[in-house]
C-alpha cells in the first residue's frame, strides 16, 4: 500500500459445492483470508466487522463464511 492512502481494503470471494444435505455446515472448502502487516500483525477477514467499518486486528479464522473482509484504516 502506497504511502498516504487513507486505508486498504482486501475482500476474497469463493464459490463452494453444496455439502451433503445433512452436513452441519454447508459448504465443502474453508478458505480464509489474511493480511499481514509490515510489523508481522496479522489481519483475518470479517474480525471485527461486526462493531465498526474497520477490521481488528488478530482473532481466529472465519470458518463459517465465503466472503471474507479486511479493511484497515491508514
Amino acid at each position: 500500500v502506497a504511502p498516504g492512502e487513507p486505508e486498504l481494503r482486501a475482500t476474497l470471494v469463493y464459490s463452494d459445492p453444496p455439502g451433503a444435505p445433512l452436513a452441519t455446515k454447508h459448504r465443502v472448502n474453508d478458505l480464509d483470508l489474511e493480511v499481514v502487516a509490515p510489523d508481522a500483525t496479522p489481519w483475518r477477514g470479517n474480525v471485527g466487522l461486526d462493531g465498526g467499518p474497520f477490521s481488528a486486528p488478530g482473532g481466529a479464522a472465519d470458518d463459517a463464511n465465503t466472503v471474507e473482509n479486511v479493511f484497515v484504516a491508514a
